[in-house]
């Protein structure tokens, strides 16, 4: 349990270095949903790094490819944190 939760701090340290270094945020994937990192981290329920990326990103209201929004993407996957994220 330790070890993954070290494993996962690093990747949220790596995570916000790229985020200061002045990564593409609001970047669509080069493959199948061409979704934006905000879409993955909806999806998925990584909050921290959903925060993260409303805090520096200006495409809160870009939609998926299948012309989702944010918010319907973190209710299709039942990600209460995630949608709760939206409304602050």
């Amino acid at each position: 349990m330790l070890q993954l939760e070290l494993e996962m701090w690093h990747w949220l340290d790596y995570f916000r270095l790229l985020l200061v270094r002045g990564a593409a945020v609001n970047a669509r994937a080069r493959k199948r949903r061409r979704d934006t990192a905000l879409h993955r981290a909806s999806r998925s329920g990584e909050v921290e790094i959903l925060e993260m990326l409303l805090d520096v990103g200006d495409a809160i209201y870009a939609k998926a490819s299948d012309g989702n929004s944010l918010m319907h993407e973190a209710c299709e996957e039942g990600n209460l944190q995630s949608s709760q994220a939206f409304t602050g």
